[in-house]
């Protein structure tokens, strides 16, 4: 991944827990996926905080061709009529457990295919693939 002053700043206040999680909307991921598609964008990373036990931070670059109005005329430039692919950053809470399948080839970032949210019982599952069919 190229050098991105922003990026890198985002990083920066992931790390340091400075992001401003007082200003995100909270809803269960079946409420998002309603509004809002990830499908094409790229699975950056998942990140593990030890000092917030049973969370963690998906790093995502939400591709700019599936945002709704008027998200996606925010994203886009005065040089250019497509929208940039703006940084989204995934909290998720209550964690039990993490798995990873199919993992064969290291990859920059993965590009989502689709995600599956299920609820049984009291227990949530979220499930990405991404083109490869590689499952997290």
């Amino acid at each position: 991944m190229p050098a991105d002053p922003v990026f890198d700043e985002l990083l920066d206040q992931m790390t340091r827990n400075e992001l401003p999680w007082d200003r995100a909307w909270v809803v269960d991921y079946s409420d998002f996926d309603g509004h809002y598609t990830l499908h094409d964008s790229c699975w950056i990373g998942i990140f593990l905080g030890v000092c917030s036990g049973n969370e963690a931070v998906l790093l995502i670059q939400w591709d700019g061709h599936w945002l709704p109005e008027p998200l996606r005329s925010l994203c886009v430039s005065h040089e250019s009529e497509y929208p940039e692919w703006p940084f989204l950053f995934v909290r998720l809470s209550e964690l039990k457990s993490i798995s990873f399948q199919n993992f064969k080839e290291p990859l920059d970032g993965r590009t989502i295919s689709h995600i599956e949210w299920d609820k049984v019982e009291n227990a949530k599952f979220l499930e990405t693939t991404d083109i490869y069919d590689t499952s997290r």
